[in-house]
């Protein structure tokens, strides 16, 4: 071979050599270990004066809170000890440190449980140890955010209109979660109001209590999920909001036979509904409740043709008790429940309960019942009250439809029209004698409701006559001084073909207002009812409502005979009612689900 060409070839291969040489000299952590960055003619990879950081990257956002802080990893013969520390702070670092440990024995380190909180930002830098002296300098200061993530709130979504009182909230599953809070308020602030503050460990939660979410007017909930990892620290709460409010339920709750006649409700403390009403193919008494879930009936009475012209209270344990009419045995009955068992007890012999004239009773602070009731025997009202070991019997006066109710002395004022004089009375025992007001023409479907001061305000209806003859839904109540009645609707005055005001059933809300139901007929020129409808007129700021609209509240017409409400605590209406067409109890209500 050519020694010219020979020559080539030897400083090729001497070339090759020595690039294979340099390559030899490895990199560690993106630095060649012949590196000298500070130009000390020391390698960096045993320079602890060209200390430098590796991750998290600067400015990173983490979603642990005890993370792995990396340095640069010196040459391990020469280096054997790192010192870390963190500060909340990057212009006054030194004066803000968290944390520090100058004895690492690795480039690697796992900041400690407890040092670290979700959601802030951590500056932190770092020296190493040559075996005589630490670096001359601190590293370049970096930083890192930790956001450990938030929950995805399911339902219920974000400002949707709810009348569900228990509503379940979900939310989405966090895999390494330990636990979550959920917060309900109607403060968005969640400073004041706080409704619900719970723990929980699956990613739902259903309150239990019916009253805990309720409110007068529709009100607009906040509520926020945070949950908790497996290192103790918590998550950033994730909000929504959601409406709460009332809204018309309506149910058919008995449609087996003809039943529902001379149906009457009452609303317990839970604002959960007790009815009874008469079952007229089988001529019993029965008896529904409603739990928050499901309804329950029972047949209560079944001996004889019994069950006509109830009323029902609830007791301090919401306990049912209910007065009614045995026509077998012309007695007026009396059922309550006493927790286990129904206890039936005959009031009154030989009395002719009759003519669509139901019985009505008011329980006092002893739960002891007192019964007003029309006995046609000597057509009169009648009142009857239990002092805890006997019946007493009174004989009122001459008259006809009645109402009862018990004041705060625990003293009885019934309501009943002189039938002989077609006016409407109040009789008050204030304790050693009975005190009758005449009031007003009417009587006829009275229902008397007592307010806060103990005043009566009293539903009823009165036959005007004369060419026009038509029927008046009126209004009576005491102010503490006189009686004041007014005419609520007139029927049309002028039109014969409307009849207002039967079976009124009275009720007041939490502003003292009264909310009266009644049905409402209407005839063509033959005199057939061509019309029967279930009637919600009521007072709100000093104005009636319901009156030129006919405002029904049902779906069906020729329902809402033998009506009766009750309203709850928080202004929820329940109405139990007969479907004349259908031969069905029927029941709304303007509540929550």
């Amino acid at each position: 071979m050519d020694k010219k060409i020979q020559c080539f070839f030897l400083k090729v291969i001497f070339f090759i050599l020595l690039l294979a040489s340099i390559s030899c000299n490895s990199t560690q952590n993106g630095y060649e270990l012949i590196d000298d960055l500070d130009g000390d003619r020391i390698p960096t990879y045993d320079d602890v004066d060209e200390i430098s950081l590796s991750a998290p990257a600067n400015g990173a956002i983490i979603f642990d809170v005890t993370p792995n802080l990396i340095i640069y990893q010196f040459n391990p013969e020469i280096v054997q000890r790192y010192y870390i520390q963190i500060s909340s702070s990057l212009n006054d670092f030194d004066n803000n440190v968290l944390f520090e440990n100058d004895n690492i024995p690795s480039n690697v380190y796992t900041v400690p449980n407890v040092i670290l909180e979700n959601n802030k930002k951590y500056f932190w830098r770092a020296k190493a140890h040559d075996g005589t002296k630490w670096s001359d300098n601190w590293s370049p200061t970096w930083s890192f955010t930790v956001d450990i993530g938030t929950v995805q709130l399911i339902s219920p979504i974000n400002s949707i209109f709810i009348s569900d009182i228990t509503p379940t909230f979900t939310w989405e599953n966090i895999d390494n979660a330990q636990a979550y809070r959920i917060v309900v308020s109607s403060d968005q602030n969640f400073t004041s109001d706080i409704k619900i503050d719970e723990i929980v460990y699956i990613n739902s939660y259903t309150p239990i209590d019916r009253n805990l979410l309720k409110s007068i007017n529709s009100i607009s909930y906040s509520w926020n999920v945070e949950y908790q990892n497996e290192d103790g620290v918590w998550s950033e709460y994730s909000f929504s909001d959601f409406i709460l409010g009332k809204t018309w339920y309506h149910w058919f709750l008995d449609s087996l036979d003809d039943v529902g006649l001379y149906t009457s409700i009452k609303l317990d403390t839970n604002g959960l509904h007790h009815i009874s009403y008469y079952d007229n193919t089988n001529g019993d008494l029965n008896y529904l409740y409603f739990d928050g879930n499901n309804w329950y009936f029972q047949t209560v009475d079944s001996i004889g043709n019994v069950g006509q012209y109830t009323s029902i209270d609830i007791d301090i344990n919401n306990y049912p008790h209910i007065s009614y009419a045995d026509r077998t045995n012309y007695t007026l009955k009396y059922a309550y429940f006493n927790g286990v068992n129904w206890i039936i007890q005959i009031v009154d012999n030989n009395v002719n309960i009759g003519w669509n004239i139901r019985t009505s009773i008011s329980l006092d602070s002893n739960n002891y019942p007192h019964i007003s009731y029309y006995d046609g025997n000597i057509e009169s009202v009648k009142y009857a009250f239990f002092d805890g070991t006997d019946w007493n019997i009174e004989i009122i006066g001459t008259g006809s439809s009645n109402s009862i109710a018990v004041d705060g002395n625990d003293h009885p004022f019934i309501a009943y029209k002189d039938q002989d004089n077609s006016k409407l009375k109040c009789a008050h025992f204030n304790g050693s004698s009975w005190n009758i007001d005449i009031i007003t023409s009417g009587g006829s479907s009275c229902s008397l409701v007592l307010d806060n001061n103990d005043y009566p305000h009293i539903s009823h209806y009165n036959r005007a006559y004369g060419w026009d003859y038509h029927n008046e839904l009126k209004y009576s109540f005491f102010n503490g001084n006189n009686w004041t009645t007014q005419i609520i609707d007139d029927g049309e005055a002028g039109m014969r073909s409307y009849i207002m005001g039967l079976y009124s059933s009275i009720d007041l809300d939490t502003e003292g207002d009264p909310h009266i139901y009644h049905y409402f007929e209407k005839y063509n020129v033959a005199g057939w009812t061509t019309v029967g409808d279930l009637i919600h007129t009521y007072r709100a700021n000093k104005e009636w409502y319901g009156i030129v609209s006919k405002m029904s509240v049902t779906i069906d017409e020729n329902d809402g005979l033998y009506c009766s409400l009750s309203i709850g605590n928080y202004d929820d209406m329940g109405i139990s009612y007969y479907d004349w067409t259908n031969g069905n109890l029927r029941y709304s209500y303007y509540g929550w689900e």
